[in-house]
């Protein structure tokens, strides 16, 4: 760090000093296995302008982050010859094939949140069974899906479905979403009786209905061309 940018180096066999932004937006200096930190750091401060240009460039490539698990990931999209889908900490990576086009990549998207939600969202459900006990309720069959324009919903039979866009909150409102149709599966209706279930279950379901009025998911609008790494 030279006061201005964070940046990762990476001492190689190379013969001079190389600066790389990264897909996921970190730069990278590459430089001979003897440099000194101070020959690096002089290089980098050298170099600013050119980076901050740069950094800005690659911004603007990579379009609106996606929520996973509440944290926004940077997207990053790259053609190859199968497809698939990687998560890190900062980056989600989607692997495309040529030819593919905007409905295909939201498809293969929509496919890799269904597994990753499946889990997931059993996962929840079962941390979360004591609101079973408290609404004198049987632990219901669980259902995920993509669902465009609902988080979830339940059925008189007693199962809950849940949305896979869900992974993309962060887990306070996916645990309010199942909240919210446990205690349908005692009063199927919006009715005083149900609220008042919720006010035990999640005291402040007030906010996070707020918040998820505001929520766009953003499955539905994603370009390959906004995401698009050559």
């Amino acid at each position: 760090m030279d006061g201005f940018i964070d940046y990762q180096i990476k001492l190689m066999r190379r013969k001079t000093i190389g600066i790389y932004i990264l897909p996921d937006g970190v730069v990278e200096v590459r430089a001979p296995k003897r440099t000194t930190r101070q020959s690096i750091a002089t290089f980098v401060a050298g170099n600013r302008q050119w980076i901050e240009q740069r950094m800005a460039l690659a911004e603007q490539r990579k379009g609106r982050p996606f929520n996973v698990f509440g944290r926004p990931r940077q997207v990053l999209v790259e053609l190859g010859q199968r497809r698939y889908i990687r998560l890190s900490a900062r980056q989600l990576r989607i692997v495309i094939l040529p030819g593919d086009d905007d409905e295909a990549m939201r498809q293969q998207l929509k496919a890799w949140l269904l597994v990753i939600a499946r889990r997931y969202l059993a996962r929840r459900l079962v941390a979360n069974l004591d609101w079973c006990h408290v609404l004198r309720v049987d632990k219901p069959e669980l259902r995920v899906r993509y669902m465009r324009s609902r988080w979830g919903s339940c059925s008189l039979s007693g199962r809950v479905n849940l949305s896979t866009t869900l992974v993309q909150l962060p887990v306070e409102f996916c645990d309010y979403v199942i909240a919210h149709e446990l205690c349908h599966l005692r009063v199927f209706n919006h009715s005083p009786r149900f609220y008042q279930l919720m006010q035990v279950l999640q005291p402040d379901w007030r906010l996070k209905r707020e918040y998820l009025k505001q929520i766009e998911t953003g499955v539905e609008v994603m370009q390959i061309k906004s995401y698009l790494h050559r």
